[in-house]
């Protein structure tokens, strides 16, 4: 694959940097993305992402901008989670050499409705800068 718009709307997983703070370290984990954006027409290049996650604790959920995802409302998204988040709020930028190639599920294609909110609410929080 080398046009990234066929990234968009998608869920994939990508490498993210995280400090272990038992060993002092960076390490990596993947995590589920979903891919909203791409700077280029070709891959490689880097893309914009918002990241799906499991968030353990209530206290960081953010009520307006934390898209609620259940397994049970979403089988087809094939995420591991039987509760996870798109944090709308959470915009990042990751290179689509650190995407995985698979797809897990095009939330765009078959939940065309949750991608539209997903992309409202990104919108919604761009427009709440100062």
């Amino acid at each position: 694959m080398t046009d990234s718009s066929d990234l968009i709307g998608t869920i994939r997983t990508s490498k993210f940097p995280y400090y272990d703070v038992r060993e002092k370290k960076m390490k990596y984990k993947s995590r589920p993305i979903l891919v909203i954006n791409a700077e280029k027409d070709l891959i490689p290049c880097d893309l914009t992402v918002l990241p799906i996650s499991r968030v353990t604790e209530e206290r960081h959920i953010h009520e307006e901008y934390d898209l609620k995802v259940l397994k049970s409302d979403y089988p087809l998204l094939n995420l591991k989670e039987n509760k996870s988040y798109i944090r709308t709020h959470k915009v990042n930028t990751v290179n689509s050499n650190d995407v995985a190639n698979k797809e897990m599920s095009s939330l765009k294609n078959t939940y065309p409705d949750l991608y539209s909110v997903s992309i409202a609410k990104v919108k919604q929080f761009i427009d709440e800068i100062n």
